[in-house]
């Protein structure tokens, strides 16, 4: 169904309602027939309302280009929580596969020092060190995420490990988040 509004004012009829207004404007109302007075005050009205509303678009858009900026803040800051996620799985992989290895390495070294100690020069997180390797790294990371996702989807997760339905759960979760979040914020 076609939606019938109103008539749209002609050139004669825009003219009278400028004459309308500039007379209300001039005389305050005064010397005016109560049906001219009447529709002076309902178009001033109106003006005022458009106004406000461009007003408030104005503000909205302003608003808007903030919030796209803080949008692209949190999405850098949530692929940084993902990838630290990611080093954490793996490295979580890590130890379990290391444990046997790393307990005889210990028999064999013992040098007297304290449990638990770590040497700083080994440390491969040193300060500062941010290079194209662990670029290369976190992107590594973020492709393997990726590939699961996809091979989880395709699949249902036939065929792979626990440990990978897991993480390939725990990923559409977190992507599902991210696009509500997104939704709510394009809504505002």
């Amino acid at each position: 169904k076609a939606l019938i509004g109103a008539e749209q004012a002609n050139d004669d009829k825009v003219l009278q309602n400028q004459a309308l207004r500039k007379k209300y404007q001039e005389t305050g109302g005064e010397g005016m027939d109560p049906e001219e007075l009447e529709r002076a005050k309902l178009l001033i009205a109106r003006d005022e309302r458009k106004k406000q509303k461009k007003a408030a678009k104005k503000q909205k858009k302003a608003a808007g280009e903030s919030q796209v900026e803080e949008r692209k803040e949190k999405e850098t800051k949530e692929e940084a929580e993902d990838q630290q996620e990611s080093s954490e799985a793996d490295n979580s992989d890590k130890k379990t596969s290391q444990e046997g290895s790393s307990t005889e390495a210990k028999d064999e070294k013992d040098d007297g020092g304290t449990k638990g100690e770590k040497d700083p020069s080994n440390s491969p997180n040193k300060k500062g060190e941010h290079d194209a390797k662990s670029k290369q790294n976190a992107k590594s990371k973020r492709d393997r995420n990726k590939a699961l996702r996809a091979r989880y989807q395709e699949t249902d997760g036939k065929g792979m490990s626990k440990e990978d339905i897991r993480r390939a759960k725990q990923l559409l979760e977190r992507d599902e988040r991210k696009k509500q979040k997104r939704a709510a914020l394009e809504k505002q």
